[in-house]
């Protein structure tokens, strides 16, 4: 019995052990079976997130597409905006605009209203890029309108100053190739009012060319000295635009040259224009008197029917010598001479039609740094059919003050008389007005 006890014990012993075993087993078991149920949510988890990731893979690709599209964009946008950047740097865009009230008052006459208006003078706009050796290609447009405009046509309508190309061809010290419609190189004064001191331009003035179509060529021989000729399709183009229309007198082709000197306060310039056509024979009558009239006859006409009557091309040139000095820090002096004819030259023919030698004075001196007087002194004379027309001489007085940043008024008086030589000849006796300007100018 004693025995059997042991072996019952032992089997009771062993039937619990396994009892416990099977609980662990049953546990074991649980626990594989929630670790299976979280690999399987770990698994669809992973799953999920994996396409997750190759969705946010294709996301970012689409997004680098765009950021490269975008990048390219940027890169072309700064290209364009550094090529106009580059070429808004080197180009120079100005004006000024010009109004003004006006009264001639010819003496020993009452006072006439309709001498007396308020003007528009001018107003300009210059678009330029200068030729340079970095930038070997260059252009210039100005366009203007106003009273004081040198064209014979609607003054309130804006027109084409000028317009031309450039080129600065690496020769030597650099040659300057410019071609179109040409302000003339020749005058002290110029048709722009804000590079003169007084707002009416002189008699030297009328007699010159105001633009020219064709081209020049520039070369500086050195750093002082320069030397300009040209081809023009009309030398002494009174107005501006002159298109040069076959058959028209602005076909007649001429000739441009100037000689130019500037070092420290001197300069000096000497030019020639020459060519076909009645040169500044229209510029001579209507400059020298409005009214000057020959044996009843325009002067004008006069010659024209001198040239006409000759069955002969006429041959016409102007000499303009220009000299300026700025002796002091405060006073700027400048003088222009200019001798314009015309002759009929054929076989042993050889006639002069006019001859006119004219004479400009001017200086000013500034009182302070935005006041300043300036003054100029003119005369002209010469012979028309070798008959004398007697002189002409103007005497201006101009103030100018800057009122504020880039506004300038002006006040001035002119004093002009006309002496005819010969009073049959001309049909006209002495003649002399005075004329009171004022105007205020922004320069921009």
């Amino acid at each position: 019995f004693v025995a059997a006890d042991d072996v019952n014990r032992k089997i009771q012993e062993m039937m619990q052990r396994l009892e416990a075993l099977e609980a662990e087993v049953r546990e074991h078991r649980a626990e594989l079976a929630g670790a299976r149920v979280t690999v399987a949510a770990q698994q669809t988890q992973l799953e999920i997130q994996s396409a997750e990731l190759t969705e946010a893979r294709a996301r970012v690709a689409a997004q680098q597409t765009r950021l490269d599209e975008t990048q390219s964009l940027v890169t072309d946008e700064r290209e364009a905006t550094s090529a106009l950047s580059s070429f808004l740097e080197s180009t120079d865009i100005s004006g000024f605009v010009a109004a003004g009230w006006h009264r001639t008052d010819p003496d020993g006459n009452a006072d006439l209203d309709d001498r007396s208006s308020f003007n528009l003078d001018q107003a300009w706009i210059t678009i330029n890029k200068a030729a340079t050796a970095e930038s070997r290609a260059g252009f210039n447009i100005e366009f203007e309108m106003g009273e004081l405009a040198a064209t014979a046509g609607n003054n309130t309508t804006p027109g084409l100053y000028a317009a031309s190309v450039s080129y600065l061809a690496p020769l030597g010290n650099g040659l300057l190739l410019d071609g179109g419609i040409l302000s003339t190189a020749l005058g002290a004064e110029v048709e722009a009012q804000n590079g003169n001191w007084q707002i009416r331009r002189g008699l030297v003035f009328g007699l010159q060319p105001v633009t020219n179509t064709g081209f020049t060529a520039t070369y500086g021989v050195t750093d002082d000295l320069s030397i300009m000729m040209g081809v023009l399709n009309d030398a002494f183009a009174s107005q501006r635009n002159q298109d040069g229309v076959p058959g028209s007198a602005e076909a007649a082709l001429g000739l441009t040259s100037q000689v130019a000197y500037s070092r420290d306060k001197f300069g000096a310039k000497l030019g020639f224009n020459y060519g076909g056509g009645t040169g500044s024979a229209v510029n001579l009558c209507d400059t020298l008197a409005n009214a000057l009239v020959i044996g009843g006859v325009p002067c004008a006409t006069v010659i024209n029917n001198a040239v006409a009557a000759a069955g002969l091309n006429p041959r016409s040139g102007i000499v303009d010598a220009v000299v300026t000095f700025d002796p002091t820090d405060n006073l700027s002096l400048w003088a222009n001479y200019d001798y314009t004819y015309m002759d009929l030259n054929a076989n042993s023919l050889n006639e002069e039609v006019f001859g006119i030698h004219g004479l400009a004075i001017a200086g000013r001196i500034a009182v302070t740094d935005d006041t300043g007087f300036s003054g100029r002194f003119e005369y002209l004379t010469g012979e028309v059919l070798q008959n004398a027309v007697g002189s002409a001489k103007t005497y201006t007085l101009t103030f100018d003050r800057e009122l504020t940043a880039g506004l300038t008024g002006k006040f001035e008086y002119a004093h002009t008389t006309l002496s005819p030589d010969d009073v049959t000849f001309t049909g006209l006796p002495d003649v002399s007005s005075n004329q009171l300007s004022l105007q205020m100018l922004y320069d921009f």
